[in-house]
């Protein structure tokens, strides 16, 4: 009760240092408005070396302030979540339609799986009053769309659960795509839902690839004071021996991968499927099970769980296959299980899955 009465003189006592913040506010937000006339938009000013310190200010007194949103994206708490008012149902309606036709056309049964976004997992995060995007419920809507046959999977309830549950990050703070150990959380439901015995956290070695990760919302709004995230590579050392891996570059050249990890490369493109349109990795499994995994760059560190239990993964980026005739480069083989894995982004998309049916009706097969 004594905290309560001494509250409101506390808060008092702040208000006039507030005015100072205000001023710098009022100030920087003239200046920006003028600087707007040779930088038209927010990513410009943010590469100016005359823009980027002030628009850094701006932000920062914003946030002061009690902002918790930076353009398009919220920051709370150190996490930063798209900023999505709302999804086009039409979009949704017509990627269920897409992935429906592709279904029905495949000799190979299909299972689809929905994934949420960062966005999505901590929604609860946000204010009572903040607007709100219903991605679980566009997510339902498309998985309910979605035709006979079609094994549908929906992670929502999955991923809503392990944010109570989990002390470990699931989705990064600066990107809306889920981290390594949310990868393979995902791939323990996914891999039941295809009929196997998932292989236990125990049988992996981690290993901290990167500790100082900006992801695409930070790049986005060009706002790096939190803390960077951490990139986690995961590898079985009782797995089957690659045996062959190949890299489709978007121009249909192919290039020789011997593993599927680029430690060449920086980001999340260590991933070789979030970088490269199509990516096959064959190993010494000897099952003749072979999968094909049509996603968007959240498969991407999926990929090598899945290549725990197929002796040949091919991984299809449809975000980055729109030019490509993947089924040509890609070659004869006789795919036994098809995995859809898209995001919220991409089935609210609009012509987000124009790659996944690229032929005419009477052309359109599964096989390459």
């Amino acid at each position: 009760m004594d905290k309560q009465e001494n509250a409101a003189p506390q808060e008092k006592r702040h208000v006039f240092p507030a005015l100072l913040p205000a001023v710098i506010l009022i100030g920087t937000v003239i200046a920006f408005a003028a600087g707007s006339l040779s930088a038209r938009s927010r990513g410009t000013a943010a590469q100016s070396l005359v823009w980027k310190p002030l628009l850094h200010a701006y932000d920062s007194v914003r946030l002061g302030l009690g902002a918790d949103c930076i353009g398009n994206v919220y920051l709370i708490n150190g996490r930063m979540l798209r900023r999505t008012t709302e999804y086009s149902e039409e979009a949704i309606l017509a990627s269920a339609e897409a992935v429906s036709r592709f279904a029905a056309a495949s000799e190979a049964p299909v299972c689809c799986a929905a994934v949420p976004t960062g966005a999505g997992v901590y929604a609860k995060l946000l204010s009572e009053n903040a607007p709100r995007s219903g991605e679980t419920a566009a997510l339902r809507s498309f998985t309910g769309a979605l035709g006979d046959g079609i094994a549908a999977l929906d992670l929502c309830s999955t991923f809503e659960n392990l944010r109570e549950e989990t002390g470990y990050e699931i989705y990064y703070r600066t990107d809306p795509r889920w981290t390594s150990f949310g990868a393979f959380c995902a791939y323990q439901v996914i891999i039941r839902r295809l009929g196997l015995n998932a292989v236990g956290y125990d049988h992996f070695a981690v290993w901290h690839r990167e500790s100082s990760y900006y992801g695409t919302l930070a790049q986005e709004i060009q706002y790096f004071d939190v803390q960077p995230d951490i990139i986690d590579l995961y590898s079985n050392g009782s797995a089957p021996a690659i045996t062959r891996g190949t890299v489709w570059r978007a121009d249909g050249t192919a290039q020789s991968a011997a593993q599927y990890y680029d430690t060449d490369a920086a980001g999340y493109a260590v991933f070789r499927s979030a970088a490269a349109p199509v990516v096959r990795m064959e190993n010494a499994l000897q099952n003749n099970r072979a999968l094909l995994l049509l996603c968007d760059s959240y498969g991407a560190p999926v990929v090598p769980f899945l290549m725990q239990h197929y002796q040949s993964v091919t991984a299809v980026n449809l975000e980055l296959a729109e030019t490509l005739d993947w089924r040509a480069v890609t070659g004869d083989l006789d795919y036994t299980q098809v995995l859809i894995l898209l995001s919220a982004e991409t089935v609210a998309k609009e012509d987000g899955l124009r790659a996944l049916n690229t032929e005419t009706d009477s052309e359109r097969n599964l096989l390459p």
